[in-house]
């Protein structure tokens, strides 16, 4: 979901971006997260749920992984599209909450940090 591109050189992978995910879920309200749980079994078990494949999202592999994924944000299923894009808006948040990507996105980072004599 978050490439490595000429315009933002990033590699999203060692950014623990699931670990931000969950640190981001902890001061949300309950129904939420169960719902966003309920969104991982339904994407987990989408291969077979979707597409009748006797298998799960984590056993296909990379590039099955990437195109089942797509077909999320096009599928004519508004439970998928609905999930695609609350999924890619969240990654989207934690990723681009990164320090490194700030610079890249033209973020010159919280205003507190920049105001002289004031420490956030």
């Amino acid at each position: 979901m978050l490439p490595k591109t000429d315009a933002i050189p990033i590699d999203a992978a060692p950014m623990d971006l699931p670990r931000a995910f969950d640190n981001f879920l902890a001061n949300e309200p309950k129904q939420n997260v169960k719902d966003l749980q309920k969104a991982l079994v339904l994407i987990e078990f989408g291969p077979l749920a979707f597409d009748k494949r006797l298998t799960t999202f984590s056993r296909l592999d990379t590039a099955e992984r990437t195109t089942h994924w797509n077909e999320w944000a096009l599928s004519g299923n508004v439970l998928r599209r609905q999930v695609s894009i609350a999924m890619r808006k969240f990654f989207n948040l934690v990723y681009f909450d990164h320090e490194q990507v700030w610079p890249h996105i033209g973020y010159p980072g919280p205003s507190m940090k920049r105001t002289p004599g004031v420490t956030p």
